[in-house]
């Protein structure tokens, strides 16, 4: 079992940031007494529940239009790709280096 500072430090996080993802459900954990711990399943569960399914087209420079942002909303150029996409896209297919 895991103590509450030291899942915490595992995950970055402050550990009241990490109360609060507790009391929101977002994290699960024991409670013994007033006093919550964790086990290895409940920081693999909510690393799991973290992860973000990025579309790879996002990245290719593909002319999809499902892999663009679309609308007038802040920062779209004229084409409908945001200014922060493009910049994520070049420093992306810079080679990086050994």
């Amino acid at each position: 079992l895991f103590s509450e500072p030291e899942v915490a430090d595992y995950l970055g996080i402050s550990t009241i940031t990490l109360a609060r993802y507790r009391k929101a459900g977002k994290i699960g954990c024991i409670m013994i007494g007033p006093t919550p711990k964790y086990t290895e399943h409940h920081i693999t569960a909510y690393l799991e529940a973290q992860q973000c399914n990025v579309s790879s087209s996002a990245f290719t420079g593909s002319n999809d239009a499902k892999a663009r942002p679309t609308g007038s909303g802040r920062g779209a150029t004229e084409k409908g790709s945001s200014s922060a996409l493009l910049l994520a896209q070049q420093i992306l297919s810079k080679p990086k280096s050994p």
